[in-house]
Formats: C-alpha cells, structure tokens, sequence
C-alpha cells in the first residue's frame, strides 16, 4: 500500500501597521506582502473614513474622511487566499485613525465701558477624544490686554484713555490633538470695544445782572 501525504501551507500575510492622520489628508499607500500565488482581499469596518467597504489587492492613497465632532476608526481586515487551494491563511488588520477637523465656538464679540473688568473670556469646543488646545492675538493692546497668549484670555480691566471707542481685534487658532496627530484650525476672529467714560465740557461760570 503506497501512500502519499502533501502538506498544504495557508498563505500567511505580513503584518501591516496602523495610519493615524487628520481629515483631509492623504492616507499612505499600503502594499500588502503575503505568502506566493496567493490573491488579497480585504473589509473595511466603517466607510466614513473615505475608503470603500471591501475590495482586493493593494490599498491605494486615499483622501482621508471624517464629517463628525470625534476621532473615527476603520478597522481593515485583509485575508490571503491561495490560488492554488484555494484555502485561506489567519487575516491580518490594521486601522485607519482619522482626527476631525478642528473647530471652535465662535466667541461673541463684546463692548464694554473704561474702567470696567472683563470677566474671563472662555474658549469651547464640540471636538471629542482629543485635546483642544488655543492660541490668541490682539492687534491692540491699548484696551489694557495682552499681545498673545494660550488658553482661556483672562479677565482684565478695559481701558481706554481716549474720547472715542477703541476696537481691538483678537485673533484665536484652534488646534486639536490626539495620540500625538494635530490638526489645526480656521482662525476665528473676534472684537472688544472700549468705550470712553462720558465727559462733560467745562462750562464758564455766568454773570447776570439785577
């Protein structure tokens, strides 16, 4: 009795790592490796990262999507087939991260007297899973507040030395990041009007006759 045993070797895949960009940039090529004649398919887990639900062969670039508030995922899986067997290898996957565009909420434009205190001027966001972070500028500090900073403006008394309103512009930067990736924001401007106390004239004293 003669026998004869063939061993049969799934096709193996290579490992392929994972890509964490923002929205609106390309995502990097991947060129799957996997064992010889074998074909490629692969899933994709949620097509709002801009690529399609499933194809075959290699990935090419594509321009990353994300039209929410939070950090997305696309989960990948690719399987190897043989195209001699037609028996399929252990899948690999690997995921496309994409960060949201960074925005803000618009701060209101605010106008106040000389020699009042403006409170705390907050800045807020609707991005998730992430941190926000700001930058500001003022094109005028003769209202009393500083060139530039980060964070939250904080509160200051208003000046103006002037008999007319003095507008100073601000200028704010939002950046968003998470796991190292930052996206940075559409600048959002803003004002604060200083207005002068009132005044009054002098006025000379009068003489009147009985």
């Amino acid at each position: 009795l003669n026998l004869s045993i063939s061993s049969i070797f799934n096709p193996v895949i290579s490992a392929i790592v994972s890509q964490h960009k923002k929205a609106g940039q390309l995502s990097d090529p991947v060129n799957f490796t996997a064992s010889e004649n074998s074909s490629i398919t692969w899933v994709n887990s949620n097509t709002k990262i801009g690529l399609a639900a499933s194809g075959s062969g290699n990935i090419g670039a594509f321009v990353l999507t994300n039209n929410t508030d939070s950090v997305i995922r696309g989960k990948i899986t690719v399987y190897a087939t043989s195209k001699v067997t037609g028996c399929s290898g252990v899948s690999q996957s690997f995921e496309y991260i994409v960060n949201p565009s960074c925005d803000m909420l618009s701060p209101e434009s605010i106008t106040v007297l000389s020699g009042q205190v403006v409170p705390q001027i907050t800045f807020a966001t609707d991005n998730k899973g992430g941190n926000t972070t700001y930058v500001w500028s003022v094109d005028s500090t003769s209202i009393g507040i500083s060139k530039s900073g980060f964070g939250n403006i904080p509160s200051f008394t208003a000046m103006n030395s002037s008999n007319k309103t003095v507008v100073a512009t601000i200028t704010v930067v939002p950046s968003f990041e998470s796991e190292g990736v930052v996206s940075v924001g559409e600048p959002y401007i803003f004002t604060i009007s200083v207005m002068p106390l009132p005044q009054v004239d002098k006025v000379d004293n009068l003489e009147f006759c009985n």
